[in-house]
């Protein structure tokens, strides 16, 4: 490195107001706060959490949904679910309806695992919440939905090669 200068592109992206960023930054600080106890004592991750709370909330489905709900890509999903599966938390077995899928659902230690932390989670979202109004809370939450409305129809109108 020459000298001191200060290398800066002209190109820059202003990332405070790319929503992506605000929202990958607004995740992480919302994950992680709150009491985390209960993640620890069952040797749980964050990501880890967040897939037995949409197991426990919806129950059985396939990996690649499961993985979408919780906000990774396929391969980290299939790690984590790898993890739960060696602490005893989810067992998965190949769809009678499709032999291409996996589908996977809490064990009854899961489901143990998941009333144990739940509590504690939800109280710390109800605490983050509570610093919107609920008018302002039903607006994000309606502006969420708006956005991945247009992101799936983005997705739909992206050429499959054909």
């Amino acid at each position: 490195m020459q000298g001191k200068e200060r290398r800066i592109s002209e190109r820059a992206m202003d990332l405070e107001k790319i929503i992506a960023n605000r929202f990958n930054r607004l995740l992480w600080r919302i994950s992680n706060y709150g009491e985390r106890d209960e993640l620890a004592a069952h040797k749980i991750s964050l990501l880890e959490w967040r897939i037995l709370a949409q197991l426990g909330k919806l129950g059985r489905m396939p990996i690649g949904k499961l993985s979408e709900l919780s906000g990774v890509g396929p391969t980290v999903g299939s790690r984590a679910i790898k993890s739960l599966k060696l602490k005893g938390c989810v067992e998965s077995r190949k769809s009678t309806k499709d032999s291409r899928q996996q589908l996977v659902q809490l064990t009854d230690y899961g489901l143990q695992v998941h009333d144990a932390i739940a509590p504690n989670r939800q109280k710390a979202h109800q605490q983050v919440q509570a610093g919107l109004s609920p008018d302002e809370l039903s607006t994000m939450l309606a502006l969420c939905d708006k956005l991945e409305r247009h992101l799936d129809r983005l997705n739909c109108e992206e050429d499959d090669g054909w």
